[in-house]
């Protein structure tokens, strides 16, 4: 074992069979990625001890904006990911100390420092950000520093730490230019050349015979990988933090969760309402009350007020009522953003009521001199939602919108929206296919 997941725990004191189980698992995973133990080790330490810092400051904070949002990130990139790990096997391919070799390690080198290095010193950067104050989101931290930059601010933060000896700035530079004299090939070494352009031009060189390059290499991959270690110890470390906070137990169903375990948990909540709904000693009353407790329990954790619920057995219509709000009815966008809201009412209610009804009516009620808007949507639209096979723009084209009793046209440009979500780096949500 490289080290003892135990003794770098900060929050979890207390441990189940099932704990023990996992703890395991972890340890597999951390020696199934060692190709350098001790080396791995190393760095796993210093890894977790800058990670502990940043816990003890704000532990939810923490978690929620750095934890979770470098997560997704590296989730992100794991076809990257997956390609590097072939260029690395295709080593084996060429003859020792060839051109042909030479030529593969660089651009092995040069994916793995693009594709990798850069994003995952995100989690470094911003857990230093976070510990100095002046962290302001994963996003900022991301795209706000060049690679170059975030090399240099955790190297001059974090005095004498190898963690970064993969790196080189020269070999770096000069193998982004290889095709502008960046690269001289000789005899079982490389020349790397970091130009700086000018009349003359000034001139940095490097050296690094093959297996140099191998080494820095798999220097860069156990930095990698002990990443990767670590956050298995505090995902682990921070399980019941998350379980006991709304808010990021939400985003963690959400956002952090693979889909195939989001729809598990979704087979899992269906087979208990199905209890519900099949259970004979309970008339139909008692079932709808019981739902009705679970979705009124639902909107409270999502903070979304809900004044009551009726149902129509004829229509096999569910009826929503939620407090007025006041919007101007004469602006496009906050009727937009209204009619928005309203929806997700909707995709909370399908989870529980799909098995007896098939619409749903979602509005504010009618109150003299004042406008209130409601949205009728399908059952099914819904049920795609949340499947993630449509979106809400999806479902706020697709479906009736009524101010004052009277439908309105909501048209969606779809082209138009798929323009905006290419010009932001926000998250991209599902579409139908039109």
């Amino acid at each position: 074992m490289i080290m003892q997941i135990k003794d770098h725990l900060i929050l979890r004191t207390i441990f189940s069979d099932r704990d023990e189980e996992i703890i395991t698992e972890i340890n597999d995973k951390i020696l199934n990625s060692s190709i350098t133990p001790k080396r791995i080790e190393n760095y796993m330490i210093q890894i977790i001890e800058l990670l502990h810092k940043g816990l003890k400051i704000d532990t939810v904070q923490f978690i929620n904006n750095i934890f979770f949002d470098f997560y997704i990130i590296r989730e992100n990139i794991i076809p990257h990911k997956t390609r590097i790990y072939k260029l690395l096997v295709d080593i084996g391919k060429y003859e020792e100390n060839s051109l042909d070799e030479q030529t593969h390690l660089i651009n092995t080198y040069r994916n793995i420092v693009s594709d990798l290095f850069d994003p995952y010193i995100n989690l470094l950067v911003a857990t230093i950000q976070f510990i100095e104050g002046t962290f302001i989101s994963m996003q900022e931290t991301n795209l706000g520093l060049g690679e170059r930059n975030k090399y240099e601010f955790v190297k001059s933060r974090l005095n004498k730490t190898n963690l970064l000896e993969g790196y080189s700035p020269i070999v770096r530079n000069a193998i982004s230019h290889t095709g502008t004299e960046g690269i001289i090939y000789e005899n079982n070494e490389i020349i790397f050349r970091n130009i700086k352009r000018g009349t003359p031009p000034k001139i940095d060189i490097e050296k690094w015979t093959n297996e140099t390059l191998r080494i820095k290499t798999l220097e860069l991959m156990d930095f990698i990988h002990a990443i990767d270690n670590c956050i298995e110890i505090i995902g682990f470390d921070t399980t019941e933090i998350i379980k006991a906070n709304n808010s990021l137990s939400t985003k963690f169903l959400d956002e952090i969760i693979s889909k195939e375990q989001r729809f598990g948990i979704l087979d899992d909540l269906d087979n208990k309402i199905k209890k519900i709904v099949n259970f004979k000693a309970f008339d139909n009353k008692t079932k709808l009350n019981l739902l009705s407790q679970i979705f009124f329990s639902e909107c409270k954790k999502r903070k979304i007020e809900i004044k009551s619920i009726r149902f129509n057995d004829e229509l096999k219509l569910v009826c929503i009522e939620v407090p007025w709000t006041q919007i101007d009815t004469s602006n496009d966008t906050e009727i937009i953003n209204k009619s928005l809201n309203l929806i997700r009412y909707g995709t909370i209610a399908i989870i529980l009521y799909k098995f007896n009804y098939n619409k749903y009516l979602i509005g504010e009620p009618k109150e003299v001199d004042k406008d209130f808007i409601a949205v009728e949507i399908d059952g099914k639209d819904l049920e795609e939602y949340v499947k993630e096979e449509i979106g809400l723009y999806d479902l706020l084209n697709d479906n009736k919108i009524f101010i004052n009793n009277k439908k309105i046209e909501v048209s969606v440009d779809f082209d138009k929206l798929k323009e905006l979500e290419y010009l932001s780096t926000e998250r991209r949500f599902p579409k139908k296919k039109r």
